[in-house]
């Protein structure tokens, strides 16, 4: 490159009004030229630090965004799990006061599924269990995916 194109570049440099691709000029000038003129010279070990510091530089992003995933999906399932348990102590709750009497309220429903009304009390039984081992499997693999992140973050 022109030697007063770069020392043109490294004015608008220091005085901050450079674009990123004059930026990217620079670095690659102080980068890929072995003999700097001797005026030049001062600023070769700044680019030179910068570029070093660049190459070390981790993907703090991804990491970032893991976490509010994690987080997230935690969040949710901490969420599902509390509705859940309040909906058992609930119905434990009513069903040891003595208001309710299963077999005199025949048609009383249990519970409901996509708008369909559960009747009978063992599928009632079976699908509230199903939904709450897919909530406890939730809350598991969330616990599993907290212990890979604290892993990583270290």
């Amino acid at each position: 490159m022109e030697y007063n194109e770069i020392k043109r570049l490294l004015d608008r440099y220091f005085d901050g009004e450079t674009t990123l691709d004059e930026e990217q000029t620079l670095r690659r000038f102080f980068a890929s030229t072995a003999d700097i003129p001797a005026d030049l010279r001062y600023a070769a070990p700044m680019f030179a630090y910068a570029a070093e510091k660049r190459a070390q530089t981790r993907p703090v992003v991804a990491k970032a965004s893991l976490k509010r995933s994690v987080r997230r999906r935690f969040g949710i399932a901490a969420s599902v799990a509390a509705a859940a348990a309040c909906m058992v102590l609930g119905a434990v709750t009513i069903y040891r006061s003595g208001d309710f009497v299963p077999d005199a309220m025949p048609d009383v429903a249990y519970c409901y599924l996509n708008g369909r009304a559960i009747t009978d009390r063992d599928e009632a039984e079976r699908l509230t269990r199903r939904v709450l081992d897919g909530v406890q499997s939730d809350i598991e693999h969330s616990a599993e995916m907290l212990a890979t992140l604290s892993i990583l973050a270290k």
